[in-house]
Order: C-alpha cells, then sequence, then structure tokens
C-alpha cells in the first residue's frame, strides 16, 4: 500500500514538472514569435512566477484526477453526482483560499497627487478653461494653456500682441480678438459636453468656499503630458489613443501624439462623422483634442488613424502594452476575473497586469457573486492609473456609457446633461439602495443613470429614516444637483425646501423679477440682503425708499424680510442688483430691460440716475437708458433743475423717440410729450440765440481772437481790482484786530478770548463772502467765453473725441488716485509745524467753504467743517483739540493733527487711542473722512510700531474700507518711507488678490521703472494682458506706453502706441494720448510727422477739423510761421478736397 502511494505521489511529481516544463517552452516560443522582436521584457523573477501561475492552473482545471489504487476502488463505489459536485464546491474553497484578499477603495481627492491619469467628461466649456467630470464624483478643471502645443502657442501670441508665424494655423483658429491681431482658440467650438478625454493631474489645491473645505484639481490634456510614459511600439492596430490636430492638409489631418518619431494622418473620410456630429460640419481646427484609433500600424513614422465615434469605442488593445507603467486611462481590453470580493472585481488583462474595478463601475446589481465568477471573461476600458505604495495600480469600469464612449440618453433621445440639467426637478425617483451614507435611487426613462442623495441633502437634520420612509422601493420628488458625466450619477436633493425653492442659482432669476430678502448687513453705500441660502443680492442706498431715509438702520434691521425687485444682472462678476422701492416693486408697467424694449410710445417706471442742467439721465432696468431734456420734465417752467428733481427719484416717463443708429432715447414726464401753449413762445427766442450765434461766426478769425483778447484783458483787470480790494479789507480787519488785542488786559478771561475769537471768525466769513461772489462771477465770465469759444471752433463730439482728453490724462489720474481726498499721502507732517505755514490758505479756504454754504440754504447743507479754527488759531493744547474735536466731530483734518500733537509729546500710545476714538466717532457716512484716519494710523504704524502691529491695522482697514485702495496706500507708505523690498512684496500681493484691476498693474509697473527695474515693468505687460478681460487691454496697454515715456524709454513707448494703432487706426483717443506724449517728450519733427499721418486717415470732418485745430495750437506755441502758414494750407486743401 505505501509502495503505491509513493509511485503515485512520483508520477504527480513527473506530471508537474513535465507541465512547468512546458510552459517555459510556450513562453519562450512566445517570445521568439514576438512581433515586435528584440530581447524579452520579463525579468527571469517574471518568467518564474508565470510558470509557476500557469502549472497552478493547470492543475486546479484538469479534467482528469490522478489518483491511487485505494481511491479508484473506492470510487466504485459512490456516486458519480457526488463527487462532481465535490470536485466544484472544493475548486472554488481553493480558489478563495489561495488568492489574498484585495481591497478597492474609491479614490479621494485628498489622496490623489500630481501624475495620475484619468479618464475625464467635459462638463462645461468656458473661454479660458475646461471643467470635467472625474471618477467617484470629482471635479477638475483644465486652463487653455494645458489643453495642446498648438492652443498654446496660440495664447501665447495674443499675450504677445504679435502676428502668427503661421498664416495657416491662423486661419483654422478661431478667435474673438479683432481681425488685424492674433486670434485666440474658441475652446466652445472645439470641444462639446460629454467628450471624453484623458487628463493628467497637475496640483490639487485646498480651498475655502463658503467655509467649506473643497479640492481643486488641476488637469493637463496636452497629449505630450499624457502620453508622456507611452513607447512609440505601442500604437498598434486597435489602440486608442489621444492626439490633437497638428495641422490641416488636403487631404486630411495631420495628428501629433506628443511621442518622438511618430505622428498620426486621418484622412477626411475618416474625420467625416465626426466633424458632421460634433462640429456642426466645420473642418478640424489646429489644437483640437480627439480621441483616434490606429487602424493601420507599422515600423514607420506615420500611422494612420481615425475619429470615428464607433471605431474608436470599438478599438480593443489586443497586444500587451510594453510596461504597465505604459497602460493609460481609455483602454478598451480583454479581461480575466481572477477575484470577486464585495467592493468589485480584480481582473487580469493583457496575460500580465492587474485592474481593480470598484462596483460603482459595474452595472447595478445585487450580488455581485451571482453575476461574475472566477475564470470569467469580461471586457472593460481603463478608467484611471495612479501610483500605488509598492506599483502602478490600474482602475477599470464596466459601464456601458464608458465601455462605448456614449452620453446616456433617454427614450426621447436628449442627452442626460439636458434632462438633468441643474435645478431639475424630478417629479418621480424609486429608492434603490438605503443605507446611512445616503439614498441611491432610479431615474425613470432614462437607463442605467441612478441617482444619489446624500444625508444632507435629504433634510436640514442630516438624520434619516434609512429603513422606512426612504427605505427601498419608496418614491419620493427630487431636484438635481449635478450629474457626474464619468459615473453616470445625479446628485440630488429630496429635502422639500430645496425641491420648492425657487431659485437654484443666479441664471434662473430674471431681470424684473419680484423677490423676498433677508437682511444679511447694512454698509455705508448699500444693504446686502440674502434671496436663498447660497445667492445674495445687493440694494444700493439711493434704491432703499422712495424717501430718502436718515436712519436706514432701524428699517433695515439683520434678519429682517424686505420686499426688492431685480434691476440688474452680472454673470460675470456674479452680482444681482435689487431695489427696495415701492414704486418699482409694485409697478405694474412693463419694464424695459434694454434698448430694443425700448419703443416710442410705451412708458415704463424709471429711476434718476444724473442731472445736468440740460436735462437728466434715467436709467431702467439692465442697461437700459434714456435722456429727459430739460423742456420735458415739467409743464411748467424749472428754474432750477435741483431743486424740482434729485438722483434717486423715480419717474414715470414715456418714450418720445428712439434713434436705432445712434441708439439714443428721448423720454417725456408730459402726457404725450406734448406742452402747453406757453412754452412755444419761447421758440422765437431760441431761434435768435442761434442767428446771433451764426453772426458771430460770420466774423473773421481776426476779429474773433482781438474781440476775445479784449474780453480777457477785462476781466484780468477786474480780478484785480477785486483782489487788491479784498487784500486791503482783510489788512484792515488784521490791524483792528491786533488792536484790540494789544488793549485788553492779560489777565482776562478764557470766555472772553473765545467770544473775540468767534467774533473774528464772523469777520471772516463777511470778507470771505466778497471773495465768493468775485469768484462766482469770474467763473460766469469764464462759463460765457467757453460757451463763445465753443460756438465759434470746430470741436469734435462723438464718443472718441470728447475721451480722448480724459483718457491723455489717465496716467495722471492714476498717480494721484492714492492721493485723492482730505489727507495728502504725499508729505503728511507729524511734526504739526504744517498747521502754522498753511494757516492763512486754510484759513480763507474754510471761510469759502462756509460761504457757499451760506448760499445754499435751501438745500441739505453736509458736517459743518470747523478747520478755519483750527488753522486762524493753531491749538497748542490736548483742551485745544479736545474743543475742535467736539465742535467738528467728522473732520479727519482734525483729528489727524491731534494724533500729530501726541507724537510731538511722545505719546505714541495715546496718538493711537486717539485713531482709534476718531474711528469710532466719525459717521459711518463720511468714507473719505475714515480712510483718511486710517491711512493715518497706517503711518503711524509705519513709523512708530512693529511689522505687526503695521499689519495688524492693515488687515482692519480693509475689512471696514475698499481692500484695493488701502492696498495702494500702504504701498505708496512704504514707498516714502524707503522701504523697497516691503513695498514691492505689497505690491506682488496686491496682483493676487486684485488680478483684475487694471490700475493695480500699472501703479506696480510704475513702481518698477521708477526703481531701474524696467525688465519687471515690461514683464507685468506680458502677464496683465493674459489675466484683465478683454474690454481693460486697450485702456492698460496705453498706460504702460505712457509710463515709459515718463519713466523710461520713449522709444519704446512709440513703439507700444505704434502697435495699438495698428490693431486699431480708427481710435482717435489713443491718437491724441501718443500725441501728447510726442509733444511732452519728442522733438518738433516726430509730432509733425503724426500729425501728417492723422490728417491723411479718412475720418469724418469734425474729427478732422478737430485734429487741425490742435495742430495749428501747437505750431503756435512750438513753431514758426512758416509752420503756421502750413497748417493753415493742408486745412484748405482738405477743405478743398471734401
Amino acid at each position: 500500500m505505501g509502495a503505491q502511494k509513493r509511485k503515485a505521489a512520483a508520477s504527480s511529481s513527473q506530471v508537474k514538472q513535465s507541465a512547468a516544463t512546458a510552459t517555459i517552452n510556450a513562453a519562450a516560443a512566445a517570445e521568439t514569435g514576438f512581433q515586435r522582436g528584440g530581447a524579452s521584457a520579463l525579468t527571469p523573477l517574471e518568467h518564474r512566477e508565470i510558470s509557476n501561475q500557469v502549472a497552478s492552473d493547470l492543475f486546479n482545471n484538469k479534467s482528469v484526477e490522478i489518483a491511487s489504487d485505494d481511491e479508484k476502488t473506492e470510487s466504485t463505489t459512490k456516486p458519480v453526482k457526488k463527487r462532481k459536485t465535490l470536485g466544484k464546491s472544493t475548486k472554488q474553497k481553493s480558489l478563495r483560499e489561495k488568492t489574498p484578499n484585495v481591497e478597492i477603495e474609491r479614490l479621494h481627492a485628498q489622496k490623489l497627487i500630481p501624475g495620475t491619469l484619468l479618464l475625464a467628461c467635459i462638463s462645461a466649456v468656458k473661454d479660458m478653461e475646461i471643467s470635467v467630470d472625474l471618477p467617484f464624483q470629482l471635479s477638475g478643471r483644465i486652463p487653455i494653456t494645458e489643453i495642446s502645443e498648438e492652443v498654446t502657442a496660440a495664447v501665447e501670441r495674443v499675450a504677445e500682441g504679435s502676428d502668427s508665424d503661421s498664416e495657416d494655423e491662423d486661419e483654422d483658429m478661431d478667435s474673438d480678438s479683432d481681425e488685424s491681431g492674433p486670434k485666440l482658440p474658441q475652446l466652445k467650438e472645439m470641444f462639446h459636453i460629454g467628450q471624453y478625454v484623458r487628463c493628467r493631474i497637475t496640483g490639487v489645491k485646498m480651498e475655502d468656499v463658503q467655509g467649506k473645505v473643497r479640492a481643486v484639481i488641476e488637469l493637463s490634456m496636452r497629449p505630450a503630458s499624457v502620453n508622456q510614459e507611452v513607447p512609440k511600439v505601442d500604437l498598434t492596430e486597435g489602440v486608442t489613443a489621444t492626439a490633437s490636430v497638428h495641422s490641416v492638409e488636403d487631404h486630411g489631418y495631420t495628428l501629433s501624439f506628443g511621442i518622438d518619431d511618430i505622428t498620426g494622418f486621418c484622412k477626411t473620410k475618416e474625420a467625416q462623422t465626426y466633424v458632421d456630429q460634433y462640429n456642426k460640419g466645420n473642418e478640424l481646427v489646429a489644437g483640437q483634442v480627439l480621441e483616434c484609433v490606429v487602424i493601420k500600424g507599422g515600423n514607420s513614422r506615420t500611422v494612420q488613424v481615425s475619429i470615428d465615434p464607433k471605431k474608436v469605442a470599438a478599438g480593443l488593445a489586443k497586444d500587451p502594452s510594453k510596461s504597465l507603467d505604459s497602460v493609460v486611462p481609455g483602454l478598451l481590453v480583454n479581461g480575466l476575473v481572477e477575484e470577486v470580493v464585495p467592493q468589485g472585481l480584480v481582473v487580469k488583462f493583457m496575460g500580465l497586469y492587474t485592474a481593480k474595478i470598484h462596483h460603482s463601475q459595474i452595472p447595478h446589481t445585487d450580488d455581485l457573486t451571482k453575476v461574475y465568477k472566477p475564470a470569467d471573461n469580461i471586457k472593460f476600458r481603463t478608467l484611471y492609473t495612479v501610483m500605488g505604495a509598492d506599483e502602478k495600480i490600474v482602475g477599470g469600469s464596466l459601464l456601458p456609457h464608458i465601455v462605448s464612449l456614449s452620453t446616456p440618453t433617454n427614450k426621447d433621445g436628449k442627452s442626460v446633461f439636458e434632462v438633468l440639467a441643474y435645478g431639475t426637478v424630478l417629479d418621480t425617483v424609486t429608492v434603490q439602495r438605503s443605507s446611512k451614507t445616503g439614498v441611491t435611487a432610479f431615474i425613470p426613462d432614462i437607463e442605467n443613470v441612478n441617482a444619489f442623495a446624500k444625508p444632507g441633502h435629504i433634510n436640514d437634520q442630516g438624520v434619516f429614516d434609512y429603513k422606512g420612509t426612504y427605505g427601498p422601493g419608496t418614491t419620493h420628488r427630487a431636484r438635481v444637483l449635478k450629474y457626474w458625466g464619468v459615473d453616470a450619477v445625479a446628485s440630488v436633493s429630496l429635502n422639500s425646501a430645496v425641491i420648492d425653492q425657487k431659485y437654484m442659482s443666479r441664471h434662473d432669476i430674471a431681470i424684473g423679477d419680484r423677490v423676498k430678502a433677508t437682511v444679511k448687513a447694512l454698509t455705508p453705500n448699500g444693504l446686502i440682503v440674502s434671496l436663498t441660502p447660497s445667492i445674495d443680492g445687493y440694494v444700493p442706498s439711493n434704491h432703499f425708499s422712495d424717501a430718502q431715509l436718515t436712519k436706514p438702520e432701524k428699517k433695515f434691521k439683520p434678519d429682517s424680510s424686505v420686499s426688492c425687485r431685480v434691476l440688474n444682472l452680472d454673470h460675470e462678476r456674479k452680482q444681482i442688483l435689487l431695489t427696495a422701492k415701492q414704486s418699482l416693486v409694485e409697478s405694474k408697467l412693463p419694464i424695459f430691460e434694454s434698448f430694443e424694449d425700448m419703443e416710442a410710445g410705451k412708458t415704463s417706471h424709471g429711476v434718476i440716475e444724473r442731472l445736468q442742467s440740460t436735462g437728466c439721465m434715467v436709467r431702467f432696468y439692465g442697461r437700459a437708458r434714456g435722456w429727459l431734456p430739460l423742456n420735458q420734465m415739467s409743464e411748467t417752467q424749472i428754474d432750477n433743475i435741483n431743486d424740482a428733481f434729485r438722483v434717486g427719484q423715480t419717474v414715470r416717463a414715456h418714450v418720445l423717440s428712439v434713434n436705432k443708429g445712434t441708439r439714443r432715447v428721448l423720454l417725456s414726464l408730459i402726457k404725450d410729450g406734448k406742452k402747453k401753449e406757453e412754452p412755444i413762445k419761447e421758440k422765437p427766442a431760441k431761434e435768435d440765440k442761434k442767428l446771433k450765434q451764426q453772426k458771430k461766426t460770420d466774423l473773421s478769425p481776426e476779429e474773433i481772437a482781438a474781440a476775445r483778447e479784449q474780453r480777457r484783458a477785462e476781466k484780468k483787470a477786474k480780478r484785480e481790482e477785486i483782489r487788491l480790494e479784498k487784500k486791503k479789507r482783510r489788512q484792515e480787519k488784521r490791524e483792528a484786530a491786533a488792536a484790540a488785542k494789544s488793549q485788553k488786559n492779560k489777565d482776562e478771561s478764557d470766555e472772553d478770548e473765545e467770544m473775540e475769537e468767534q467774533e473774528n471768525g464772523v469777520d471772516a466769513m463777511e470778507i470771505d463772502t466778497t471773495e465768493a461772489a468775485a469768484a462766482s462771477d469770474d467763473s460766469s465770465d469764464e462759463e460765457e467765453d467757453a460757451e463763445e469759444q465753443d460756438t465759434q471752433e470746430p470741436t469734435a463730439k462723438d464718443d472718441s473725441s470728447s475721451s480722448s482728453s480724459s483718457e491723455s490724462e489717465s496716467e495722471d489720474e492714476d498717480d494721484s488716485k492714492s492721493k485723492a481726498g482730505a489727507l495728502s499721502l504725499g508729505g503728511f507732517d507729524w511734526s504739526g509745524q504744517k498747521t502754522q505755514n498753511d494757516s492763512d490758505s486754510d484759513s480763507s479756504d474754510s471761510d469759502d467753504e462756509d460761504t457757499n454754504q451760506k448760499k445754499k440754504k435751501n438745500k441739505k447743507t453736509p458736517v459743518e467743517d470747523k478747520t478755519a479754527e483750527l488753522a486762524s488759531s493753531a491749538p497748542q493744547s490736548v483742551a485745544d483739540f479736545e474743543r475742535l474735536v467736539v465742535s467738528s466731530p467728522n473732520s479727519s483734518y482734525i483729528w489727524v493733527n491731534y494724533m500729530a500733537h501726541q507724537l510731538q509729546l511722545s505719546e505714541i500710545e495715546k496718538a493711537r487711542a486717539i485713531a482709534e476714538r476718531a474711528l469710532k466717532t466719525i459717521n459711518f457716512r463720511e468714507e473719505q473722512e475714515k480712510k483718511n484716519v486710517w491711512v493715518a494710523l497706517m503711518n503711524l504704524e509705519n513709523t512708530y510700531g512693529t511689522e505687526g502691529s503695521l499689519e495688524d491695522v492693515f488687515k482692519r482697514s480693509c475689512t471696514y474700507n475698499e481692500p484695493k485702495d488701502m492696498y495702494l496706500q500702504l504701498a505708496n507708505i512704504y514707498e516714502r518711507s524707503q522701504k523697497k523690498d516691503k513695498a514691492e512684496a505689497l505690491w506682488k500681493r496686491a496682483l493676487k488678490e486684485f488680478s483684475q484691476a487694471s490700475d493695480v498693474w500699472t501703479q506696480y509697473a510704475k513702481f518698477c521703472l521708477q526703481h531701474d527695474n524696467a525688465e519687471a515693468a515690461r514683464e507685468l505687460l506680458q502677464r496683465c494682458v493674459k489675466v484683465l478681460p478683454k474690454h481693460e487691454h486697450i485702456k492698460t496697454i496705453t498706460r504702460f506706453a505712457q509710463l515709459e515715456y515718463k519713466h523710461g524709454e520713449p522709444e519704446r513707448g512709440r513703439t507700444i502706441f505704434e502697435g495699438v494703432l495698428n490693431s486699431h487706426p480708427k481710435r482717435l483717443d489713443i491718437w491724441n494720448m501718443y500725441l501728447d506724449m510726442e509733444i511732452k517728450f519728442s522733438a518738433p519733427e516726430s509730432v509733425n510727422r503724426l500729425f501728417e499721418r492723422m490728417t491723411a486717415m479718412k475720418l469724418s470732418s469734425k474729427k478732422m477739423k478737430f485734429i487741425f485745430k490742435k495742430w495749428l495750437q501747437y505750431a503756435q506755441q512750438h513753431g514758426s510761421e512758416d509752420d503756421v502758414e502750413l497748417v493753415k494750407q493742408k486745412a484748405t486743401d482738405y477743405v478743398n478736397s471734401s
């Protein structure tokens, strides 16, 4: 018996050895016959593992068992059926025992690392980026610079402002810029929602969004990045790959895989289906990224591919990849099930590699073990590859839409992205699975798409009855929050409050909607309200009520309800403008939302936006505006428009006329736009005035110049006479006051002294009353002179010429922005001596203000400024300053000087306390006064405090003021105190915080140029064009050119202007800026050449008259008589030719 057993064991050993030998020989034969040739890529250890695995599989699946004689004898007495059943169970039990348990986990954003490859589905296409859905309900974004090499090159050309190096490529690339300039790709025409793309993670950042930490996954879909580990030999027939269109040829397209020494070519017929289905019949453009399948490979440098969606979906990778590293997502492969676990499947593919398929990537089944068995053959698509602790982990998907690379549809054939759009209400969903982690439900009429609700989206408490109310088989209403394209799962909310919510996003709100809002915060300029928990709106202060509110905080208390109406929507800035005026909220008249809605004869309610002496501008809803002339504002005569109307007043306006060419709308407050007979009598007077002006224009230029010179001389003599009289009276008052003071006893009480100071103040006010009257006479004379000049000389009244002067001075305005207001940043004097030196000028200025306030008795007067008392009797003690701050609590000038007084006494803490007291005392409506105190406090901390104290004050100031203004103020403080490094660091912070603000870029460039860092300033120009909105480009570039003239190299500024004018030759305002810089910094010859270029252009007669007028003035000031005659001759030639 023992001998028989030993014999059987020896026989079994021989069989195993021969099977292993056969396996090794088979592997060697397969290696020898490998199509690509060369040595084996497997190591000896891998050969041994493969041999052992094959031998194990051979013995576990053999049909004939080797048994001893005793066993054969026993088998004759046992039923065959029982023996087979035991053998099958024993095989499955053996498989479970021999195969180790494998954990199949979901991907989490926190665990993702750069370099991970994923199959993504495009969910949104924007101008500068693409949003994609990732596996396991993750999302990411792809910036425009990470799409393809061709797109990146096009973006760089736009940023540099240079023409394209390849004209063919430019023609293929769509553009949203000017026709003559570089072209920017139109991503919305290159990609479509639902398109599958392969991506590589470039970074994962955690951002705080509304108090919640959210992972932001940055991706790249450049073929060179996705295929960087794919060798050339892996591009065999049936393999799918991602590629970008490199160029358009006569019979097809050249594609780039981003792999060295190989390119792809797609014939036109192989691309026609994709072009018709997804490209709207337009040919492909350079830079467009596509999924393609190799239809003819080889060892050459070019492979033939197809982008036909059906062929790409059916492309099967038959040959194994060279290594596991070269396996990428999106490959369709055959697999062999190795293990079935509750979390999913473990699959062997390509005979060498292992993939894991999570149960969420498998079509729904109650029990995986009943559907999938070990050793089953399946076909799946690789979904992701991520680097694990020991080796790369490959994930797969068996979902039908992933395997077929298609988008699920409903019964009507509509895409699931349309059917399950954000905010869609589903009347019925049936719960499929329910647990503490959430509810999974079926969506009717859509196959293979489920809905999932988290506990927080079921009710507000996040705790629910998952066995009863929300158990399997129950039905509920739901609202779609997000559809995930890769997982085919719709995130929904079962909360009735969310389902019944009227607005889910800003896009659901329409202009003119009446809404109920909740007050969140009251600011000096407006009211912040909440429309929904996730949507906020803003009510400007002039829309609080129909009547002016002196204490709005009593009406708008936190958490109180207010009825509003939507005035305007700005989706780019994510702003909703509302009105709380009852006249607008309850108005039943039709609304004017745009120019197209305004037709003659229609009536609507509007709000006065701006008052002028000749009429007012009325604003309606959206961007609709109209002009209301003075003679149409009332049936009776209006002497002073400011007495009859105010800014923010609601009016019922009738549309008189609409000019579609100029897009101008004329309004009237009079019914039918017709007055009574009284206004008609004024028409002859107007006609007489026009005739009078016409007669003036008939005078010769010499007569006009002589009359103007005579008038100026008369006005100058009158001003001189008034000035001398004023000076004389002031001197008499001072002498009288000095004589009165000399006769007083030194022991007089403080009360008598205060009374005398008040009397002196009254006398000073009387003197300044005369001065103000003289000044008003002078100003009226100047207005008449300007009116006469406008009548006699041609002016360009169109938009371009009228904006030329303001544009040419834009740089000077930027330089003075940080110095505006009551407090001068340029030279704040902490010593307090500036008050003594400037007392006379300050006294006269303050008296002028008091006089003007007396003349406007009927108007609402602002808070009285007692700065005159400070200037005339310079305070020397704390008591003096206390009296001043009590009399003028809103004057930042007094508070800041009070701080300076304490600093003279080395009382730094007291100076800080005074600043804090000023911030609490000054009225919240006096924003500029408060800002002055904040700037003074930052000056104090910069000089006497520490870096920590200054940073604390700076952060607080940003909370109460416009943050951008405070950044600019602090940067100027650092610059004046010679702290260059800190100033530069702050400028860099400001660029990150306010990258969309043009003045921050230009101010920083000015700082760099002033500190001999021209290269950094010029680099800023290249960067800002990539970041700033398109409408800011021209303004910003011209400001950089002006900075080059003033602080850098005028030649470079000239080059920048030439480049802008090359793209916008008809912009007269840019020509004027260019001309002003040339006049200041260039020779007369260069200026004259520029004038000649301007006059050679084909412009309107008004613009040409404006140019010739300016040229003539320049020739008279800087040229000779010959130059003047030359200009006149050219003007005459132009008139004759026209």
